[in-house]
Formats: structure tokens, sequence, C-alpha cells
């Protein structure tokens, strides 16, 4: 297809016919339209939207909000003269703005891991752990803490922030380097042997490896860039619209990276080169005049506008795109010309989230400080200006001069203690100052008064935001209930807004990841990126993909649930190291689980060094404790028991022999004791006998 067929059948003013419509009588099977159709849709849809939204004035508050928030200053002169009156800015709603975002984005993300999962009774804690662990991961690579505080300034000052998620496969060249030559190990006469790293293993070796990552998006989107169905009316529930129109702006690089995105079809270099470049490509609107209204004032500051070019390049001139989403599909309008995108989107809903600041009834869209507070800083600027303008004429005094007085025409030097001659009946009053106006006591008093009925209005008193306790004179935080009172108040003043963005924002957001991860990243990625965040952590992945998800922030309603977890855990731990109760709990089947235990002490004191901290034992340490476990001390005992009992058996024993012997002894003297006269005779001659033939041998010495 030539650029100029391209260009010259595009017509998204016309009408959807019916033939451009085909329904399906299977109400499963999606209705199709053809690409004029989907023109017309998407550019009629985005025009309709952003009609309603100038026609309701929503981008003239916000761009009052904008000025209001910048304060930027005017020149004024006073009439007649060219004295400039006093013009000073107020910043009254950026005060308020940056003390309740500063509040609410410390609420909520309290801890780096702003939300906790619990298992389900048929889910592992692990399991558990591990899809924390990889959720918050994620959050940290694509900066969620920092895009969500830009969006809540955002939102508390203009009352609506909008933000838009999605998931994107990149693949990229990484270089990896790996070494030319292993060092050496050396063995020692004693310990382990030792490295040896010399010049030759120093030398590495870069490696280019493809490698393709899943990971998902999350950016804030500028008010009167997302147009919402006019008939949107659930705040803090964008994905209730029925359908929302994005409008980005996209280079030729950009567009052709899109190739890589089977969704997309993308023209081709031609077509595209034609499009870009000016001489052929038809001029088209490109910014809306919502977005346009919102940077007309030149007074105030921002970014050049979306649509300019400010390069040369003709390949980098910004082309518009249109991205309209439904619940099921998306369609992408290039340069009102040509749709690059058409079908289902693969997501689980519209991928835009909001929150409100206050909310409007029968409205999606809310209110914010500069609407809130913005009366309250204009009357304490004009006062103030008022005051300054009164005091101007105090130290730039009027003259009065006497008709007919002999004054000097011409300018003269004035000097203290001078004398200036005149003539007149009344030398004195010739000259004299004119009365000038006081500043009206009430009018200081009417200052302090504004400035506390806006603080209060939008929640930002000094008592429950700002640090500090009311004035002199109160008496509030002399007693701990009132000081309870002075923190349960803030916490109740933060309340809404924060639960706010935890619903609109924050846990959908948390529920589109924990779908997109199942269903488009690997099981490999997902173990690569767990051991990014924890070495020791390899759940069962099949309960990990089954197990059934319900999110919990630690903010809202449970602002100071954190606190109270904290103060109650040293009376966990004193319970659980109580021997009775762990005693208890073995006779009934049950343990503490104490590794669990550290894990709950880790997360409430906010140290991630818990892999470091509790290690695996080495061999030798696993023997030394084997040796000093308490069932290795009873076996030594037992042993040391039976070689006792075996001892005493054995002198048993020989007492029994001992006693054996003495009992023979004895039956041998009853035996002597019983011989005839003839017999012992007999054994005596035969003794005496013996004994002198003992004595006759060289070996008897005798006695002396």
């Amino acid at each position: 297809m030539s650029a100029s067929a391209l260009l010259s059948k595009s017509n998204w003013s016309a009408p959807v016919t019916e033939d451009e419509v085909t329904t399906p009588r299977d109400p499963a099977i999606p209705p199709k339209y053809t690409d004029p159709a989907i023109l017309s849709i998407v550019v009629q849809d985005y025009e309709a939207s952003s009609a309603w939204l100038n026609d309701r004035r929503w981008p003239l508050n916000w761009n009052e909000n904008d000025l209001l928030y910048q304060s930027p200053r005017t020149l004024a002169v006073f009439e007649g003269s060219s004295v400039t009156r006093a013009n000073v800015s107020r910043f009254s709603v950026a005060k308020q703005v940056n003390s309740l975002a500063a509040a609410i984005t410390a609420a909520i993300f309290s801890d780096p891991t702003p939300f906790e999962i619990r298992p389900r009774p048929s889910s592992h804690q692990d399991s558990a752990r591990a899809w924390k662990e990889l959720i918050s991961e994620l959050l940290d690579q694509i900066g969620f803490k920092q895009e969500c505080g830009y969006g809540i300034e955002s939102m508390v000052n203009q009352g609506t922030v909008i933000f838009k998620g999605g998931w994107e496969t990149e693949t990229r060249m990484e270089t990896h380097y790996l070494r030319k030559v292993a060092p050496p190990q050396v063995d020692m006469p004693f310990g382990q042997p030792i490295t040896v790293f010399t010049e030759a293993s120093d030398e590495f070796e870069a490696i280019d490896l493809e490698v393709t990552r899943n990971r998902p998006t999350f950016e804030k989107c500028e008010l009167g860039t997302v147009f919402v169905d006019p008939t949107w009316r659930s705040p803090n529930q964008i994905w209730k619209a029925k359908w929302i129109v994005h409008q980005r702006f996209l280079n030729y690089d950009d567009l052709t990276r899109l190739r890589d995105n089977p969704a997309y079809d993308i023209p081709s270099d031609e077509v595209l080169r034609a499009i870009f470049m000016p001489d052929s490509a038809e001029q088209t609107e490109s910014i809306s005049d919502t977005e346009r209204s919102l940077t007309a004032n030149t007074s105030i500051h921002h970014a050049a506008e979306r649509d300019d070019t400010y390069s040369e390049d003709p390949l980098l001139k910004p082309m518009e795109v249109l991205e309209w989403h439904s619940k099921t599909d998306c369609r992408v309008v290039l340069q009102r010309k040509c749709v690059i995108r058409k079908g289902g989107h693969g997501l689980p809903d519209k991928p835009f989230f909001s929150a409100n600041y206050w909310n409007i009834d029968n409205a999606g869209y809310g209110l914010g400080c500069g609407r809130i507070a913005g009366s309250d800083q204009r009357v304490e600027q004009g006062m103030l200006n008022a005051i300054l303008d009164i005091l101007a004429f105090a130290v730039q005094p009027e003259y009065a001069v006497a008709r007919g007085a002999n004054v000097p025409t011409q300018d003269q030097r004035r000097r203290l203690g001078g004398i200036r001659m005149v003539d007149g009946i009344d030398a004195s009053r010739a000259i004299s100052l004119i009365q000038q106006p006081q500043v009206p006591p009430d009018a200081w008093r009417a200052i302090q008064s504004v400035i506390g009925s806006g603080e209060s209005a939008t929640g930002a008193d000094q008592a429950t935001v700002q640090g500090s306790i009311p004035g002199r004179g109160s008496s509030i935080v002399r007693t701990g209930t009132g000081a309870g009172a002075v923190a349960a108040a803030s916490s109740t003043r933060l309340q809404s807004p924060v639960e706010r963005f935890c619903d609109g924002v924050l846990i959908p957001y948390l529920k589109f990841l924990y779908a997109m991860i199942k269903e488009r990243m690997p099981i490999s990625e997902i173990r690569a990126v767990l051991a990014e965040r924890t070495e020791d952590l390899v759940p069962d992945f099949q309960d990990f993909l089954e197990m059934p998800v319900k999110f919990e922030v630690l903010a809202g309603t449970n602002l100071a649930a954190r606190n109270r977890m904290a103060q109650s855990l040293p009376f966990l731990l004193e319970i659980f190291s109580n021997q009775a109760l762990v005693q208890q709990l073995s006779e009934t089947g049950w343990k503490v689980n104490v590794r669990e235990l550290a894990n709950m002490v880790m997360e409430m004191s906010g140290w991630k060094n818990m892999r470091d901290l509790i290690v695996p034992m080495t061999p030798q340490e696993k023997q030394m404790m084997m040796a000093q476990s308490p069932g290795a001390m009873q076996a030594q005992a037992k042993q040391a028991e039976m070689q006792q009992e075996h001892q005493n058996d054995m002198e048993m024993e020989d007492k029994k022999i001992s006693g054996r012997m003495a009992v023979n002894a004895a039956d041998n003297l009853h035996k002597a004791a019983i011989q005839s006269p003839t017999e012992r005779a007999l054994k005596f001659a035969e003794r005496v006998a013996n004994e002198r033939t003992l004595e006759q041998t060289p070996f008897f010495g005798g006695s002396s």
C-alpha cells in the first residue's frame, strides 16, 4: 500500500455503518470491525471525551490548581505612576500539598515492601514468601515507589491521579565476563587449601549474550492525556469505565521497535518515512484542546508540549498514537490515518488505575488542595499585598504644599538639619506630610484565620501533619491522653486518602501483577529473580502457581498496625521461649518454628541481611552440635551407667568367688579337725622329713 493511498482512505469523521461490523450468532465470539470502523470509533470517542472535559471545565480547574501551586508573580503598578505595587507570592497550596503528599507516601510505604501476603490453609508459607519477594523485586526494578510518590503529589493537588500498567517482553544483549584461567589452589599443611590469584587468572573475556526478560511497566499519566468514557462515575475505580483512550506520541524508532510485538501491525518503512516527512505527510491535529489548555499559560513552568519538535531530524518528529482500551480489546490508531493494532489485549482488565483525594458524588474525578484551599491562598495573598501597599505609603509618604506658597519648582536635595526658605504667612504649614493610612489590626488576625482555615480544611494543620504541636497556650500534649489524641487525629485525617490510593491503585496493581506473572513469566525467570532476592528460598512451584493470593496493606485503617506489631513482638518472643509452653505443644504434637520467628523479627526491624545472619552449619559444627545435643549427652550418660553396672557386677562376682574360697578353706579345716591321730602323726612325720631335706639343699640359707 502506498502512502498516498493510505492517507487518502483515512476519514475518521465518517459514521460506522452496519456493513463494517460483523456480529456472530455465538455470543462467545467477539464482533469483528473493519479498519475504517475502528478508526472512526477510536478517534471519535477521543474527540467526544475531550469535548466533554472542556464543556465541564475540568481542564480549567486543573490549570487553576497548577497556577495556585506555582503562584507566579504578575506586574502591577499604582494608578497614574510607574511605582510597582506589592505582589508577593504565597505558597499555601504548595506547602499543604508537600506536607500531605509526604505523609501519605510515608504511610503507604512505611516498609520497602508495602504489602503482605497471607497464605491460605491449603498453601505453604514458603509459597507466600516467594510471591512477596518476587513482586517486591519487580516493584523495585520499575521504580514503583518513586512513581507512586510523584502521582500522590498530583492527586493531592489536582484531586485525581491516573496510572497505567502494562507488561513488556524485552530482548537485549548483555555483557558477561568469563575468567580465562582459573586461579590455582595451594594445599596447606593445616586447614583448607587457599586460592592464589595470578596475572593470568585475573584476565577476563567479555561475552555478549542475548537475554529475554519479562517485566511489568507502571507510569503516571498526565491529566489531559487519558480520556475516559464520560459516563464514568465510579471514583477510584477507573477500570469500570466502558472504554479509555490514551493519547501518546511516538517517533520513528519507537514505532519500529513495536514490530517485535506480534500484536502490532506497523506499516512498512516506506509508508512510515512518508508519514514522517513533512513534505508528504498531511498535517493533523496533535495534542488535544484539553491538554493544550493546561499548558497555555506561559507563566506556569512545565516541559514543552509533547507534539513539539525540537530536532531537525524528521524521524524524531512525534506522531500521535491513540490507544483505545476496553475490558478485552485494544485498538491503536497512528496519526489518525491507519490502524496498527486491533484485537484482544490479553490483560485481566483495562490497565488503568486511579485515586482521588476527595471524592465527588456522581463523578469519577475528585477534588484536591488546589480547589479546597485555593480561595484561602487568594485571600491571604491579596490581604498581605494590600497591607504591604499601605506600608509603602508610610516609607514613601506624600507631601502637601500650601497653594500660593513660594515653593521651589525644581527638585532639591534634602539634608538632615537643613533649612528651606519659603514665603508665606504660616511657614510651618506651607509644606507638610499627609496623614498616611494605618494597617487595621483585624487584617493580621484575618490572615491567621485564613491560614488556619485552609490547613484544617485540607488536613494539613500543624498538629497532625507538619510534626509540631499547636501554638502557645495549648496543653494537649502535656498528658499521654492528649498526645494519643494528636496521633489518632493524624491517622484519621490521612486515613481516607490513603485508603483511596490503596483501593484504587496499590491493591489493583498487585492483583494485575499476580495475574500477569502466572500467565507470562516463565518459571526459569521466576527462579532467577528469586535468586537475586534471596538464595535460600526455593518453593514448590506447583503450590506457588496454584496458591490463591490475598494482598493486605499496612496502611489505611491499619496505619499504625506495624507499630502495634513491633510493640507486640517482644511479648511473642517471651511467650514462645517459655519451656512449659513448648513442652505442652510437644505433648500435643506441635512445635515452634524458630526460623519463622526470626523472619518476623527481621521484617519488623527492617534489616535485610537475613541470609547473612542465619546461615547453614558446617559439617564440623554439626558434629560439635550433635556431641553437645541432649540426645548425645543422654547416650553418654547411658553408656557410663552401663559401665558402672558392669563394674558392679564384676565386683559382686569377685566377692562371690572369695566367699566360695573361704567356704572351701573352712571345709578343709573342718575335715582336718575330724582326722584320726594315726593320720595326723603320719602327715607330721612326712612334713618333718621334707623340712630336713630342704635344709640340706644349697638354696636354704637357714635362720640367723
